[in-house]
């Protein structure tokens, strides 16, 4: 039998997320041969970048994926990298760092969805507070 809920807890639940100012996980990239720090955003911001997806094609898909990797990840937010590759969009620097690997990218994508309850996702236990 599940225990009730309370008010207290709600309210001890608040404020350890009050002190947990951002949440990392670590993805498992076999085509960079490690892990890439992945920083959990706020729902509503992945709603945008899902909202911001009119187009329904596999493309469009595609790219969305790519844009909720790159706001995902630090890593691949540093202009250096994005003048190294000579992309036209920030977020266009996903695909060459990944061999474009679509499996890769979509494993990415749906890791980032997993920390947010939209997939299923084995493989979040790497989570720190």
């Amino acid at each position: 039998m599940a225990k009730n809920i309370t008010l207290e807890m709600l309210l001890a639940r608040k404020e350890q997320s009050n002190n947990d100012k951002m949440r990392i996980a670590y993805f498992n990239s076999e085509v960079l041969g490690g892990t890439i720090e992945v920083v959990k955003l706020k729902a509503r911001d992945v709603l945008k970048v899902m909202d911001n997806a009119d187009d329904k094609s596999t493309d469009g898909a595609y790219r969305a994926n790519c844009k909720l990797i790159y706001k995902h990840c630090p890593l691949l937010q540093k202009k250096e990298l994005q003048e190294a590759y000579e992309v036209a969009e920030p977020y266009d620097v996903v695909t060459p760092v990944f061999d474009e690997n679509l499996g890769e990218i979509n494993k990415l994508a749906t890791f980032i969805l997993g920390l947010y309850g939209l997939a299923e996702n084995e493989d979040i236990d790497d989570i720190k507070n």
